[in-house]
């Protein structure tokens, strides 16, 4: 599998070398200071899921593609977003998007 080195200063001063998995898709909420959101998105083989406007998005790609964007100097934000599956459950019962029994 591959991967991508994760180290920050954090990590040097312990002397310690982060790996984390490049290939597994996740969803990441992105942020882009200008209106090139789709050709940077596609750059590093991202999908978008949700569109929350013109400059930002909830996208799926991969820890490297986040870790691309993140540098990238177009890119205000790039970071990991995690759902709790039944909080999101809830909430989709609760506007009733949910399906009845």
């Amino acid at each position: 599998m591959a991967g991508i080195a994760l180290n920050s200063k954090t990590a040097d001063a312990f002397g310690a070398r982060v790996q984390a998995p490049g290939d597994h898709q996740g969803l990441h909420l992105v942020v882009a200071a200008a209106g090139e959101l789709p050709r940077l998105l596609s750059e590093v083989q991202g999908r978008p899921v949700v569109v929350l406007g013109e400059r930002r998005v909830l996208a799926l790609m991969t820890m490297a593609g986040a870790t691309i964007l993140s540098r990238h100097p177009q890119v205000r934000l790039c970071g990991p977003v995690s759902v709790d599956p039944q909080r999101f459950d809830l909430f989709v019962k609760t506007i009733g998007l949910g399906r009845s029994p």
